[in-house]
């Protein structure tokens, strides 16, 4: 019951205090912020009242703010209220607040709402002397947060007020933030002070037209009133008496006024002046009229907001209409565009324009563009679109259905870098107006419309021909259309890539509306001018221009590799949109694909996509590919792989993260869901690098590829990389892994000697055959010895060799392979004869230089000192022997037996010495390959050289004639040969190898 008292309390004090107040600021619109906002946490404000404006002076005893019906202040019901002198007519600066400390405080706690107004009650009255001006603060000081709107009326004057909001922060009047400078007050009224001449109330300006006011206020009628009009050209001044009320009908459309009203009580006494603005209406425009919006909004055009229907209900609330570059292309001109993605049901209307009695025809005429959102590439009506041109045949009183003049919807579009529509007004008549409606309610595709050089002018004798259009547009060709009169025979066309000069351009003529023009160039923006001659010399002037851009080049196959050098690609595309089985994009232009290193590593090379986070619904898009006809099959081959964000790890994809490859069958205007073609996922794994062949066999003709990266939750960062992309003739890969020695022969019959991997292809029709050879080649070994060994050798691999020779062997190596071992063996046969002459000379008949003697008794195997020659005299009746040694071979001879020591034999008597061998005899080269000299110091004319084999056969056979003798066996094979000079009495016996 206590808070009943008190509201019964502040009921009687404000009807006590009626007839004791000054209220300053009106009560006929709210203005934002102030003196608190309920919608942010807290709220510090100061608003200036100017003496002016209050006109009296004497104990303030309380403040009323005036508010809406619905104002709600539950969450916002702690203030401090302060009030105070002040020599500021405004503020100047955001830290210019008026010091807390210079006011008095006048409330501090609950505040409460009576009806439609917040009462402040002093406990002690503030004197206010009525020559400063008076300044307010508020500190609103109850935390959270009530709803959006403003509902304190107020009104405006030139930086009056300052504030500042925070959700979260309470701020601190003694110190308080950098604030918000405001042209606007909060409407207040000063209980207890009254002005001597009373001032009128609520003035209000009413029943506006582009030429007239009509103005009010309360006061008594039987007073004198003075009104002052002011425009910022003029202000003229009437005094009124008997009346509170005047009607203005001499005022300027579209034009800003305020109007100033002042009650004279008496000779040099009168209230103050009470003030209210207003802009008289726009007039209606003539034809011909232009709007080239280079400013946004023009002046008298308007904004709404209402879905359209037969009779059409407007809103207020915020509109998406703004100014922009036509087709959000830099140079181009200033114009209109609507953001159509959702929550749109914007309308954007002309002024009033009179088409007059129907004794003139107008026709309507404007640019249109239609672009992806924010950019300047082409885009569609998403699903739910529609656009529409309409026209209100009551001025704008009504906007129907019925009149809607065209309109477009889903799939349609509008050339990017813009057309122009016509419209023939010529069954209309008097005001009306022109309205642009733009429908999106949902989110889908994300485009940008464009309107530019809106203009109702008169139709032309010849008229401009209209509908310019490019259809059935190839790679190299287009038919271009447009629209003439029914008695049009005869049109003018000029052709060229964008931008070319007209007037240096080649006209053609036709006499038909449509022709088709070839041989252009693939993926070039091509524009044409239309213009008509209607009869005799009279023409229309060129209407255009019209852009256009032929297709990529369709792609023959096998194509070549597209190894992402340069990105993107030449005639590849992004999108951004949610697959589905009707897939529409919100972004035809743009994705979070990029360029990047493969798998990481670098920058550039490979084409990218971040998978991550909430919204990743992102296309690479390939140019268009002829795969033919069923003849031929063909297969989609690259690489493909997966790692964490920013390094080469391995990665896995989230539980919601796609990844697709999908063909488009009607070269890329539509992707189904159903013509997927691979996908990996969390149950499908993807490597660091990995080559994905995927087969197209059961595809023909025209078609298009698409990459698709999906991820709708924030769990793994990922990358996938895609590289070496190529639409190959169908390959059945055959993988052979093999390790060979010495040469591989495939299944085709090609020899392979080294290692690596090898590929052999067998051609088909339909598919060719690819042989993958991983070959380590492993080569066979090479070993030569010489072996110089006594009486026999075994070789490596066993066998028996009694002869000199070269031989070969073959045994495995360390890898598997052969190694031939070759053997050049020089078989030592040591001559064990002995020879005895005149009893008691032993010597043997080994004559080799690099033999070793050594004598023994046979008697009990002594060795004989000192007798280490060829040659042994015996000086004992006995049995002897000789060991000889050569290089690694010793042999025993047989014994033979000195029975007599007489040295006189029956031919003569020799001595020891004359038994020896020729002395100083040199044999070089040796080994040699097969030219080789003798030189001997004590020679005789005539000896003979007889040279043996290792069987003993004579091989070479010559005279001696000189010191130095060639020998030339280069006609004999490779071995050992035995070397015999014989003279009379002396003998030298050798052996050579040939090589």
């Amino acid at each position: 019951m206590k808070k009943l008292y008190l509201l019964l309390a502040l009921l009687l004090m404000l009807a006590q205090s009626s007839f004791s107040q000054v209220t300053v600021g009106e009560q006929t619109s709210t203005v934002p912020i102030l003196p608190v906002y309920p919608y942010y946490g807290y709220t510090y404000s100061q608003s200036i009242y100017p003496a002016s404006s209050i006109g009296a002076s004497g104990d303030i005893t309380g403040i009323t703010y005036r508010a809406t019906s619905s104002i709600n202040l539950s969450v916002s019901d702690n203030w401090g209220v302060y009030i105070g002198h002040t020599s500021q007519s405004n503020f100047s600066t955001t830290s210019s607040w008026v010091d807390i400390t210079t006011l008095d405080t006048v409330n501090y706690g609950t505040v409460y709402v009576v009806g439609d107004s917040v009462h402040i009650q002093f406990d002690t009255p503030f004197s206010y002397n009525g020559v400063d001006n008076i300044v307010i603060a508020v500190e609103e000081n109850a935390p959270g947060y009530g709803s959006y709107g403003y509902h304190f009326f107020g009104s405006q004057s030139d930086s009056i007020s300052i504030y500042h909001i925070n959700d979260s922060n309470n701020q601190d009047p003694s110190s308080p933030p950098n604030g918000t400078i405001s042209s606007n007050f909060p409407t207040v009224t000063f209980q207890g002070i009254v002005q001597a001449c009373v001032a009128p109330q609520n003035l209000t300006a009413d029943s506006l037209t582009y030429y007239s006011v009509f103005a009010e206020w309360e006061g008594d009628s039987t007073s004198t009133y003075l009104v002052e009009l002011e425009s910022a050209n003029s202000t003229s001044i009437d005094t009124l008496t008997n009346t509170t009320q005047i009607y203005i009908d001499t005022l300027d459309a579209s034009t800003d006024y305020t109007i100033n009203v002042q009650k004279v009580c008496g000779s040099g006494d009168s209230s103050i002046f009470v003030s209210v603005n207003f802009t008289t209406l726009c007039s209606y425009e003539t034809p011909d009229y232009l709007e080239a919006f280079d400013s946004f909004i023009p002046n008298c055009w308007e904004e709404r907001k209402g879905v359209i229907s037969d009779s059409t209900v407007f809103s207020t609330t915020t509109f998406g209409w703004s100014g922009s570059t036509f087709g959000n292309a830099s140079g181009q001109s200033s114009a209109t565009k609507i953001n159509m993605y959702s929550d749109v049901y914007d309308w954007l209307f002309s002024p009033s324009i009179d088409l007059g009695d129907g004794s003139s025809s107008y026709m309507l005429e404007f640019d249109i563009a239609l672009t992806s959102y924010y950019y300047s590439t082409p885009n569609s009506f998403g699903s739910d679109d529609q656009f529409a041109v309409v026209i209100s045949l009551d001025n704008g009183l009504t906007w129907s259905s019925d009149n809607i003049l065209e309109s477009w919807s889903s799939g349609m579009t509008f050339s990017n870098t813009g057309e122009v529509l016509v419209y023939d007004l010529s069954a209309y008549t008097g005001l009306v107006k022109i309205g642009f409606y733009a429908y999106s309610p949902t989110a889908n595709n994300d485009i940008d419309l464009h309107i530019d050089n809106f203009s109702v002018k008169e139709i032309p004798p010849c008229p401009d021909p209209t509908d310019l259009d490019a259809l059935l547009i190839t790679d190299s060709s287009a038919v271009l259309t447009w629209v003439g009169n029914p008695n049009d025979s005869i049109y003018f066309l000029v052709v060229g890539e964008d931008g070319f000069d007209i007037d240096s351009a080649t006209v053609q003529q036709f006499s038909s509306d449509s022709v088709m023009v070839d041989s252009l160039l693939p993926n070039t923006s091509y524009e044409f001018y239309v213009s008509v001659l209607c009869s005799g010399s009279d023409s229309s002037g060129w209407r255009g221009p019209y852009s256009f851009q032929t297709l990529c080049e369709v792609i023959s196959v096998p194509s070549e590799v597209e190894m992402f050098n340069t990105y993107l690609p030449e005639c590849w595309k992004e999108a951004n949109g949610l697959l589905s089985d009707t897939n529409q994009f919100a972004n035809a232009s743009s994705s979070v694909w990029t360029a990047d290193g493969f798998g990481n590593v670098g920058t550039t090379g490979s084409a990218r996509v971040n998978i991550y986070g909430g919204n990743v619904e992102d296309w690479l898009i390939t140019n268009t590919f002829d795969l033919g006809t069923p003849l031929t099959n063909y297969q989609a081959e690259f690489r493909l792989g997966l790692t964490s964000f920013y390094n080469s790890n391995p990665a896995f994809f989230g539980i919601d993260d796609r990844f697709i490859f999908m063909i488009s069958t009607d070269g890329g205007a539509t992707w189904l869901s159903t013509n997927i073609l691979q996908e990996w996922n969390s149950s499908h794994a993807l490597g660091v690098d990995e080559h994905i062949v995927i087969d197209l066999g059961a595809y023909t003709g025209q078609v298009a590829f698409a990459f698709y990266a999906e991820s709708q939750v924030y769990n793994n960062d990922i990358n996938v990389y895609v590289d070496d992309f190529v639409i190959n003739k169908c390959t059945e890969y055959i993988n052979i892994s093999d390790t060979v020695c010495d040469s591989y022969v495939s299944p085709l019959g090609n020899e392979y000697t080294t290692t690596g991997v090898h590929t052999d292809t067998i051609v088909s029709q339909a598919c060719d055959t690819v042989y993958v050879i991983d070959l380590q080649v492993n080569s066979f070994s090479v070993d030569s010895v010489q072996i110089v060994e006594c009486d026999t050798f075994v070789s490596v691999s066993g066998n028996l060799l009694t002869e000199s020779g070269i031989y070969f062997d073959t045994i495995p190596n360390v890898l598997g392979c052969d190694s031939i071992v070759q053997t050049v063996l020089s078989v030592l046969y040591i001559d064990l004869t002995l020879d005895l002459d005149n009893n008691i000379f032993v010597s043997s008949n080994e004559t080799d230089p690099a033999a070793e003697y050594t004598w023994i008794n046979c008697l009990d195997g002594s060795v004989i000192e000192g007798e280490n020659s060829p040659n042994f005299v015996a000086t004992e009746l006995g049995e002897y022997a000789c060991i000889i040694s050569m290089l690694n071979c010793t042999k025993t001879t047989d014994c033979i037996e000195v029975t007599s020591l007489d040295t006189t034999s029956s031919d003569s008597t020799i001595s020891i010495d004359e038994l020896n061998s020729f002395t100083s005899v040199k044999v070089y080269p040796n080994p040699s390959r097969g030219e080789f000299k003798i030189e001997m110091e004590d020679y005789f004319d005539g000896a003979t050289l007889n040279i043996f084999n290792a069987v003993g056969q004579v091989v070479h056979s010559q005279k001696i004639k000189d010191s130095v003798t060639t020998v030339d066996l280069n006609a004999t094979e490779r071995g050992l040969y035995f070397i015999s000079i014989k003279s009379e009495n002396k003998i030298y016996r050798s052996r050579i190898i040939i090589d």
